[in-house]
């Protein structure tokens, strides 16, 4: 190997060692993504029912908490997944918002409402 090889090998190790780091963010970020689907319809039956008693209220509140600790680790990752793709010099972020879209925080109240329509947008995001 002449010494100009070297360099080139090694930018070359560099670049995928970068590419497999964004393929392993964008993964966990899906899969993030993923398991928050499934808080959101257990929501969606919970609060599909007549105004909730206090018992109900408070088990939609523990479930709403939880969902949305989910839903901040999704951001977490998307946040990660930008920072990643500026490193490597991309510049279009708007592709990763489209292509991993995050759901609003949802309001832990009594009458929230659905989660399905949430993801459509009727309700305030409470970043």
């Amino acid at each position: 190997m002449s010494r100009g090889e070297s360099p080139r090998k090694i930018e070359e190790e560099i670049r995928q060692a970068k590419a497999e780091a964004l393929g392993r963010v964008g993964e966990r970020l899906e899969s993030a993504l993923a398991e928050l689907a499934e808080p959101d319809r257990g929501l969606d039956r919970l609060a599909a029912g007549a105004w909730p008693d206090a018992a109900r209220a408070a088990r939609l509140a523990r479930e709403t908490a939880a969902r949305n600790r989910l839903r901040d680790e999704a951001v977490r990752l998307s946040q990660q997944l930008e920072i990643q793709r500026k490193a490597i010099g991309l510049v279009r972020h708007d592709l990763v918002e489209e292509r991993y879209p995050v759901p609003p925080r949802l309001a832990t109240r009594w009458s929230i409402p659905q989660a399905s329509r949430a993801r459509r947008g009727s309700v305030r995001d409470v970043r």
